[in-house]
């Protein structure tokens, strides 16, 4: 989801569907994001990242109850500032996650009994750009050989820099002693955002 501009609104909404026989109880909530080569994610509190837009974002409700093998919607709103602090782009995330219901016959026993109880939540990314005089630049965090059996791959650690996310693609040129190539080898395309970081394998 992109703004026009500073002090741009977009209004948008999203629908929830239950595939159950049974009502569901649904909250929405707000979390930052970042994800690095590592393979390290994290969800940190809504606008504590530099480049967090949670705090442009309103939701409508933030918790609902879905009937059985129906939908039901959530409304949201976002609004830019006049003067950002910098150009590119800004991001969070919505979650949607049900709210579980606790099982009477789970409690503690006698005999310290518990229940173990899992819960998904889906994840929604909205994504905010400013202008187009963002500065785009990344940074190799590291390049190294890896090895699988008989195979050797080249793994890359790419980090974004700039101000605007990325759309990379990876690749390598082989040559032989010779002097002619060998082929190239592409890793496949990631996106990146600011401040985050991946690995492209191939």
């Amino acid at each position: 989801m992109n703004t026009p501009c500073s002090g741009g609104k977009v209004e948008g909404k999203i629908t929830v569907r239950n595939t159950e026989d049974t009502p569901v109880q649904v909250r929405i909530y707000q979390t930052d994001y970042l994800f690095f080569a590592n393979g390290e994610t994290v969800y940190g509190e809504p606008g504590s990242a530099l480049r967090s837009n949670a705090g442009w974002i309103s939701l409508s409700p933030d918790r609902l109850t879905v009937p059985p093998q129906d939908a039901a919607t959530v409304y949201y709103a976002i609004q830019a500032p006049e003067k950002p602090a910098l150009p590119g782009t800004y991001w969070s995330m919505l979650m949607v996650e049900p709210v579980a219901e606790m099982d009477p016959d789970s409690s503690q026993g006698d005999k310290g009994q518990f229940r173990i109880q899992t819960v998904i939540r889906y994840g929604i990314q909205i994504v905010t750009d400013f202008g187009t005089s963002a500065e785009r630049r990344i940074r190799f965090l590291e390049k190294k050989f890896i090895y699988e059996g008989a195979q050797k791959f080249l793994q890359i650690d790419i980090e974004n820099i700039g101000e605007s996310w990325l759309s990379l693609m990876a690749w390598a040129e082989v040559y032989g002693k010779d002097g002619n190539s060998v082929g190239r080898f592409e890793c496949g395309r990631a996106r990146v955002f600011p401040g985050c970081s991946i690995r492209q394998t191939g």
